[in-house]
């Protein structure tokens, strides 16, 4: 049997992440009273960081989740992630990569390049570990992400592992001619 903690971090990752709880007003008055009774912030903040749900993963953040290196990357705050690449750790830098180009933030991307992330690496577990960076920069339509990415050395002929599609397939069925175009 779960015990209540366990309960109470579940439902924070489930109400950072959902968009029910914000469009209903009441994510971040939420999280704060799950964390009032114990939740840990930092068992939300990557759920919430891949459903961009930005002002969630903020909400966390105030109640004491941890600024690492993937969510100063998906949050685009510059300074924490120049101070935070110089010594990192290779988990974080993956999931910090693919975080920061499913948000589209191409500065990010190109210092976690710079840093030593690898673009033809899967997605780690909490940032949509069946594809790669790229696949997720075409998806959420970030076209200087991708541009980014491939001229970071991302390889265009890897599939995701659900449908055996490459970015260039993601592009064509979501009609995102530019990204195909490119």
């Amino acid at each position: 049997m779960r015990n209540n903690q366990d309960s109470l971090d579940e439902t924070l990752m489930l109400a950072a992440s959902g968009r029910v709880c914000r469009e209903s007003g009441l994510q971040s008055p939420l999280l704060k009273l799950l964390c009032n009774y114990g939740a840990h912030p930092d068992a939300g903040m990557y759920s919430a960081l891949a459903h961009e749900e930005f002002e969630a993963a903020r909400t966390l953040l105030h109640c004491g989740a941890t600024l690492d290196s993937p969510a100063a990357a998906a949050l685009d705050e510059r300074e924490s992630v120049e101070r935070l690449t110089n010594s990192p750790r290779e988990d974080h830098l993956q999931l910090a990569l693919s975080l920061a180009a499913s948000a589209g933030r191409t500065w990010v991307v190109h210092k976690l390049l710079s840093a030593g992330a690898d673009p033809n690496r899967y997605n780690p577990p909490g940032g949509h570990s069946h594809c790669t960076p790229l696949h997720s920069a075409v998806a959420n339509g970030r076209f200087e992400t991708v541009v980014a990415l491939v001229e970071g050395g991302a390889e265009l002929g890897m599939k995701d592992i659900h449908h055996s599609a490459t970015a260039y397939e993601w592009a064509i069925h979501l009609k995102h001619m530019k990204f195909a175009d490119y």
